[in-house]
């Protein structure tokens, strides 16, 4: 089986849903294998549902569900423009039609709950997919099993922790190979949404923004996939963002941790937690563009891949926040940096980068943080350290397997960027990435400048593609 993740501007219209069935047959009959069809909701759905929360906290019932006949509509009209079966498209304004009644109520009190709010958010993933289903399954004539729909909370377990839930992987396997032991299980075509799962009260969860990816590789290692494809609106993996780097490479083959770096320090392609269940299990994931489905994408390995080019890529975060706080009271004093890591974990507060003395600590701070979360932080810090507070910082990492142990890269970057003030270097707990921190009015001249160092001599076209 292998499982095909599409995203958002993959399904935002009838247009590109016709083409995803393309591509999944084309795909299911070159590699002669079941599919399981993983979808995000329509492009902007989601935000238009966390919008939706917003009103009815603000008690604006009519901004609401004016907001809500828009989603239905878009649905309706795509629904049309496939020509679903009256059931089929039945079920998809069904599935809108009941978050549209609990809008009165919620508003009224004027408070969504996490819980609510989940309910709510989950709707874009189970309309997608009910509609893609739908789609398939009037293709099929009936004829073989195509499209069969699962309701993916009843496959993915998860704990209670409403707007970004943990997996519960062991009740997760079990659902999962219940589903599977049955004998039309592993066959034709399966669709199912992303992002959302369920708690052991089967109440809906939700992974986080960005959760589909996850979903698919969650899946994939239960299924123990042949691959897992994450279809996107892009080529593939590039060395940097094309946006500001016209000339940007696309990447054609690279390691696990290579690409869970570069997710988790700014690129966009991936969720950064998405290739995790894929890693335990082995199985190579690929990204590719449902735009142009003839391009091969990039494939991402489990073994590191090692080049001459050390330098597989250059990713960053913009608009960071930077802290640094400094205490001579707790020179040669134990639990300097517990006793901050403490603070910023009691109120949610999750650090990217660090860099440590035995006196000063300087830190980014991921942006899910809150203003009022970070005050109370600063207030505790000044009880025993000063603390200043950076915005508009830029981190900046260059990615790629065994950087750390190669000669010489950390003095082509400083000098690629020598121009520029660097405010924090964080190096050495990785082997795959040196990251440092810089303004972020200079991070367009520091990524092209990077990215002219590493990438404007010969590269391997074994692992870099040459039409870019």
């Amino acid at each position: 089986m292998i499982i095909m993740k599409f995203g958002g501007t993959s399904v935002q219209d009838a247009t590109s849903i016709q083409k995803v069935y393309e591509i999944v047959q084309q795909r299911r009959t070159r590699l002669n294998s079941p599919v399981l069809v993983v979808v995000s909701a329509m492009a902007k759905v989601t935000d238009s549902l966390v919008e939706i929360s917003s009103r009815l906290i603000a008690s604006d019932l009519s901004g609401a569900q004016k907001l809500m006949l828009g989603i239905r509509n878009r649905h309706l009209e795509a629904g049309k423009e496939l020509d679903l079966p009256t059931e089929s498209l039945s079920k998809v304004l069904s599935c809108i039609d009941e978050i549209q009644s609990l809008l009165p109520a919620l508003s009224i009190i004027g408070e969504v709950s996490p819980r609510s709010r989940d309910r709510i958010l989950a709707m874009g993933e189970l309309a997608s997919s009910l509609l893609v289903s739908g789609y398939f399954n009037s293709r099929g004539g009936g004829t073989e099993e195509i499209g069969n729909w699962l309701d993916s909370r009843s496959l993915i377990k998860t704990d209670s922790n409403h707007g970004c839930a943990s997996v519960d992987f062991i009740r997760t396997q079990q659902c999962i190979d219940a589903l599977f032991a049955k004998p039309s299980g592993r066959e034709g075509i399966l669709v199912c949404g992303g992002f959302i799962g369920s708690d052991s009260a089967n109440h809906t969860t939700t992974l986080g923004r960005g959760g589909s990816d996850y979903s698919a590789s969650i899946l994939g290692a239960a299924v123990d996939a042949r691959q897992i494809e994450i279809w996107t609106d892009v080529d593939g993996v590039l060395t940097t963002d094309p946006r500001l780097v016209p000339s940007a490479k696309r990447i054609l083959q690279m390691g696990f941790e290579e690409a869970s770096e570069l997710a988790y320090f700014g690129a966009k392609v991936l969720h950064p937690a998405t290739i995790f269940p894929a890693v335990k299990k082995k199985i190579p994931v690929l990204v590719l563009n449902s735009k142009n489905p003839a391009s091969t994408g990039t494939v991402i390995k489990y073994e590191s891949i090692q080049d001459a080019n050390v330098v597989k890529a250059i990713a960053f975060k913009r608009k960071i926040t930077m802290v640094n706080i400094h205490s001579t009271r707790m020179l040669g004093a134990s639990g300097f940096l517990k006793s901050i890591s403490d603070i910023f974990a009691q109120r949610n507060i999750s650090v990217d980068l660090i860099s440590t003395s035995e006196v000063s600590v300087s830190m980014t701070l991921d942006p899910s943080y809150t203003a009022e979360s970070l005050k109370d932080a600063i207030l505790e810090i000044e009880q025993f350290a000063s603390i200043s507070v950076l915005k508009d910082k830029s981190s900046v990492s260059t990615v790629g397997a065994g950087i750390r142990h190669s000669s010489g890269v950390a003095a082509r970057i400083f000098q690629a960027i020598r121009e520029f003030n660097v405010s924090m270097i964080s190096m050495g707990a990785s082997e795959v990435n040196v990251s440092i921190v810089v303004e972020d009015q200079d991070l367009p001249k520091v990524v092209e400048q990077l990215h002219r160092e590493f990438f404007s001599g010969p590269l391997n076209p074994e692992i870099f593609a040459v039409e870019r």
